[in-house]
């Protein structure tokens, strides 16, 4: 197996907040799943297999998502991690990956993109809006390739507001409800106790 070096980690964009994420930093419902996924990383990549993960804020949804993202870099395939906004914000100033290919067509070709923090501001956006993350989805789906949507918009809101993504989903991604402690609030605490701030 590959080593994932910090080169590899800022070639697949992690934040370097997010380079030591473990199972420790991911809700309960992951753990097993994550764990299985990985055991047939192989064959859930050969069929495009990928997860939705949503709950609510700081439970470790994007942690459980980069655990699969290193696993992936491990077994040399390459992964992409990206917010929403950051995506948009690419696109609009017309960044590139490698100072060759757009980092879009990059989020269309890798094997494994990790499309974090779907909110429900995007489903509104004009600018690589909720239309735009379904084609996505949607043409990495055809081909096989793996994508994982972390949010903390539920099923219900996407039948509600965006039915055609969730059915884009369907067939393609594992859902799971992420709960938890919120590790953010809890490293806070932390932080405030360290420091000695009531």
């Amino acid at each position: 197996m590959a080593k994932v070096d910090e080169w590899s980690l800022k070639r697949m964009n992690i934040p370097e907040r997010l380079w030591n994420s473990t199972y420790t930093e991911m809700p309960e419902a992951l753990h097993q799943p994550v764990r299985n996924y990985i055991g047939k990383l192989p064959e859930m990549l050969r069929m495009g297999t990928g997860f939705y993960l949503h709950g609510p804020s700081g439970v470790g949804k994007t942690s459980g998502a980069v655990v699969i993202l290193k696993s992936a870099c491990e077994r040399d395939r390459w992964g992409y991690y990206t917010t929403v906004k950051d995506l948009r914000q690419a696109i609009r100033e017309e960044w590139t990956f490698d100072g060759e290919a757009s980092v879009l067509a990059r989020c269309k070709e890798v094997d494994i993109l990790v499309l974090d923090d779907l909110a429900l501001d995007d489903f509104k956006n004009f600018t690589f809006g909720i239309g735009e993350v379904e084609h996505l989805v949607a043409s990495r789906a055809v081909r096989s390739k793996t994508t994982i949507l972390t949010t903390r918009l539920t099923p219900d809101v996407f039948r509600a507001e965006y039915p055609a993504l969730l059915q884009t989903m369907q067939g393609n991604f594992v859902s799971i409800s992420c709960n938890g402690i919120n590790l953010k609030e809890q490293a806070a605490e932390k932080l405030r106790r360290e420091l000695g701030v009531r």
